[in-house]
């Protein structure tokens, strides 16, 4: 393909939106000419729990409410509705293992993706 760049994204389709929000748009700032953008994101309360591998990073759809933030319940990456529940994401960093009630998660709103 030259010298044309090519993203290649998930089948599923939150999957999707979500590597074309956190990698994609900011690539094509970069192509653009202008800058990698870093979505601002929040420090906020954890109003879930949630158990996952390390060694992996998650994005989880999410809605701040308050001073504390909600995961979408389902987390298959074919249920679409979670995006229009959202408000943005929870970004889990690849050491962690376990997120408890109160514990502080990055929460980063859709709307810095612009």
């Amino acid at each position: 393909w030259g010298a044309m760049p090519i993203f290649g994204l998930p089948g599923n389709p939150v999957a999707a939106a979500t590597c074309a929000m956190i990698f994609a748009r900011p690539s094509f700032n970069v192509l653009a000419g202008g800058h990698w953008m870093m979505p601002q994101s929040y420090w906020v309360k954890a109003s879930f729990e949630k158990r996952k591998k390390p060694g992996r990073r998650e994005y989880l759809r999410a809605r701040l409410i308050g001073d504390q933030v909600e995961v979408f319940k389902s987390e298959g990456s074919g249920r679409i509705s979670g995006l229009s529940w959202a408000n943005g994401f929870v970004e889990l960093p690849d050491h962690a293992v376990a997120i408890r009630h109160g514990d502080l998660v990055k929460f980063i709103p859709f709307d810095s993706f612009n």
